[in-house]
């Protein structure tokens, strides 16, 4: 009897010991997964004002001249009200002030794919939000029509 109960308080005394003897080898078993790398992505806006008139361009829109044109055969006149760039990752949301509320970018982040393509949620005034994936370098144009003339936003995607 004496040895059984000299054994079950040393077993009982050893207890805290085993514990911890157990969490560090389990951790060193454990291996550590890499952190998922954060994603990074950077959207350059570009607010362009279009109207009626004698054609105009702003020689800031030098690379958007053919699409405007194609685009907006009834308004000859182009000017780039403000340009703004958004570096953002991944979940972080972007705000660009427009003449008739704001443009809203959430960079979702980058599709699994081969070629990885930016996934991002436009949300404009008067629109729904819309999910978009855009390779890098890719461009949209978004139109808005306020009064007589129209808000082109053109976001180009990079990385």
């Amino acid at each position: 009897m004496i040895g059984v109960t000299w054994t079950t308080r040393a077993m009982r005394a050893l207890l805290p010991l085993l514990a911890l003897a157990a969490s560090v080898n389990a951790s060193a078993q454990t291996p550590q997964l890499p952190k998922p790398a954060v994603e990074h992505a950077s959207f350059q806006v570009r607010v362009i004002e279009a109207s009626k008139g004698t054609p105009q361009m702003d020689p800031k829109l030098a690379d958007l001249e053919r699409e405007l044109h194609s685009l907006h055969r009834d308004f000859g006149r182009f000017a780039l009200l403000q340009a703004d760039t958004q570096n953002l990752a991944t979940s972080g949301r972007g705000v660009v002030r427009l003449p008739n509320g704001d443009l809203i970018i959430q960079f979702l982040g980058l599709t699994p794919d081969k070629v990885q393509r930016v996934r991002h949620r436009v949300e404009m005034p008067g629109m729904n939000a819309t999910v978009r994936s855009v390779a890098p370098g890719g461009r949209t144009l978004d139109v808005l029509q306020v009064g007589d003339k129209l808000v082109i936003i053109a976001t180009t995607v990079g990385r």
